[in-house]
């Protein structure tokens, strides 16, 4: 689905200063993938996903989405591509004034939905994700937990057919981080929803990703299946973060 061809991406720094933050990239997403990419803080992750999101440009190298250049694109070929897209933020950017329905049915607002369709897909959204009861809630009165499965519902509205999520869980207790992962997968296994997700935590990449990417200072150090990952342990981040001899 996603093919990344030596991908980089550099900026200024205040001191007129070339930072380079992603450094030849490349690496394959495959369709149904749950896909973990993993560093530490400054890896570059956060960037990736912009570029995959289409939020910034990279500096050089190519991105392909079903074998087309995602920078290439244009006028309604790139709203498609917006709209092929969900995003789970780590700060859930909900509309506090709004509801948990007026929440998810936002993005169906802009996309002109017809009213009636458009309520009974935000019903169906928030079933799926337990939220059923709290239509008429304001976020402000919702868990963090809670607040995520709204963000979800809400990235799921569009019906994308990749969801981009932006560390989903690192605000949230361990329980409720065990939920939003087994909800995750449910809309991997259930709608066949393509999965991208950034984290620092390899507890999230070993309890749901299929396969893992590992950047320490925006170089690619290891990719793969999360087994093959884990066993070979190349480099000396991957073992740090797969914790040594496990």
């Amino acid at each position: 689905m996603i093919e990344i061809k030596s991908l980089s991406k550099q900026f200024m720094n205040h001191e007129d200063h070339q930072l380079e933050v992603l450094k030849d990239i490349s690496l394959t997403v495959e369709d149904g993938d749950i896909y973990g990419i993993i560093g530490m803080s400054g890896a570059g992750k956060s960037t990736m996903l912009r570029l995959i999101g289409l939020l910034d440009s990279p500096t050089s190298g190519e991105i392909l989405v079903d074998g087309k250049n995602i920078n290439e694109l244009t006028g309604k070929d790139k709203i498609s591509y917006y709209k092929s897209i969900g995003t789970v933020f780590q700060g859930y950017n909900l509309l506090m004034q709004k509801t948990v329905f007026d929440n998810v049915m936002f993005p169906l607002t802009l996309s002109k939905y017809d009213k009636a369709e458009a309520q009974a897909k935000v019903n169906k959204l928030l079933e799926l994700v337990g939220l059923a009861d709290k239509a008429n809630a304001y976020p402000c009165t919702l868990s963090g937990g809670q607040r995520q499965r709204v963000a979800i519902a809400r990235a799921l509205a569009n019906d994308p057919e990749l969801l981009l999520c932006d560390e989903p869980t690192s605000a949230l207790d361990s329980l409720t981080t065990r939920s939003i992962l087994e909800l995750l997968q449910q809309i991997n296994r259930t709608m066949g929803v393509t999965i991208i997700i950034i984290t620092h935590e390899i507890g999230v990449v070993k309890t749901i990703c299929n396969k893992v990417a590992v950047l320490d200072q925006g170089v690619l150090v290891d990719n793969g299946p999360v087994q093959e990952v884990k066993n070979h342990r190349e480099h000396e981040i991957t073992r740090e973060l797969f914790g040594g001899n496990e």
